[in-house]
């Protein structure tokens, strides 16, 4: 439990019951207990006076030197409302998720007035100051040899009255160094160029994505090895496994023997070396005989079947370059 203030004892009998007690009774002990009770939140108004001062030793000059105290630094200087409460929104919609509009209701019931476009106005305004530190995190990550890069949709409400779908990306430090994620927020540009402008450096190395339409900008950067999801490759063979059971069956099988390489070298936290090796012997092999049979069945069905169309996202992710091959990998 957090830190709290504890408050001097009291009795439930009061000042009277105190003073009658001392003159006809002897306190020969007592029992406390503790409850904890918790008081409304409270605001105050800060009052902070600059006070102007003229330099004696210019009274009389006709220059004379006034002097003051610069302002104290805030998160927002032209606004009325201080730090602390500003965090508080920060915290209470980021933290524990609770939306602008909800805020100003429960404000209001403290007694405190704010429009909920205010309380947007100076979240974003905090917000804008923490835009070096992103770009920070974005360099640190863009300089891994390995990204995995991910999307998802989001609701936009930037019109009255009207939703729009959006994508907001994850990009992921995928090497044994990692240095965390950053999200990307692209507006009305590609993906790619969006992640093109706002890197410091250019992208190198080994990218890993889902077969995402957005994705296939990234052929067109010179030093990307652009690699596709076993997991999303997976899954298109799994859903279609009642239709084509042979087929599947096999294919789910060799990609499972993939996947328990990787499940080997994880438990034993083998070194880069160990991998390249192990994948060279073990699964440079499977992934042969994989494409061996993707290339057998592929005469004998049409693209847009369920297995031909499983064919193609296979394709496009063993016709890439090898990342077992990578030398930054």
């Amino acid at each position: 439990m957090g830190q709290s203030a504890q408050k001097s004892g009291t009795s439930p009998q009061g000042s009277l019951s105190r003073r009658v007690q001392s003159e006809t009774m002897t306190i020969i002990g007592s029992d406390t207990v503790r409850i904890l009770q918790r008081e409304p939140a409270t605001f105050y108004v800060q009052e902070i006076i600059y006070h102007k001062c003229l330099l004696r030793e210019t009274v009389s000059s006709t220059h004379q030197t006034i002097l003051q105290h610069p302002a104290l630094p805030r998160l927002i200087p032209s606004s009325f409302v201080g730090d602390s409460v500003i965090l508080e929104m920060l915290v209470s919609k980021y933290t524990h998720h609770i939306p602008e509009y909800r805020q100003a209701k429960m404000y209001k019931e403290l007694g405190i007035d704010f429009a909920t476009s205010s309380i947007n106005r100076w979240m974003h305004d905090t917000i804008e100051q923490f835009y070096p530190l992103y770009f920070c995190q974005m360099n640190k990550v863009m300089e891994s040899s390995v990204l995995h890069i991910d999307e998802t949709t989001i609701p936009i409400n930037d019109k009255p009255g009207k939703t729009r779908k959006g994508y907001i990306w994850s990009v992921v430090d995928g090497s044994r160094n990692n240095h965390g994620l950053f999200f990307l927020l692209p507006r009305r540009i590609s993906f790619a160029k969006r992640l093109s402008i706002y890197s410091c450096t250019d992208i190198k190395g080994a990218v890993l994505t889902d077969d995402c339409k957005s994705y296939h900008q990234l052929k067109y950067f010179p030093h990307v090895a652009h690699l596709a999801c076993w997991a999303h490759a997976r899954r298109k063979f799994y859903e279609i496994k009642d239709n084509f059971k042979e087929e599947c069956a096999y294919i789910l099988r060799l990609i499972g023997a993939l996947y328990l390489v990787e499940e080997g070298l994880k438990a034993r936290e083998a070194s880069a070396d160990e991998v390249l090796t192990e994948r060279k012997s073990r699964s440079v092999p499977l992934l042969a005989e994989l494409r061996t049979y993707l290339l057998t069945k592929q005469k004998h069905c049409t693209p847009k079947s369920g297995l031909g169309g499983c064919h193609l996202v296979h394709f496009k992710s063993m016709g890439k370059p090898d990342p077992l091959h990578n030398r930054r990998n």
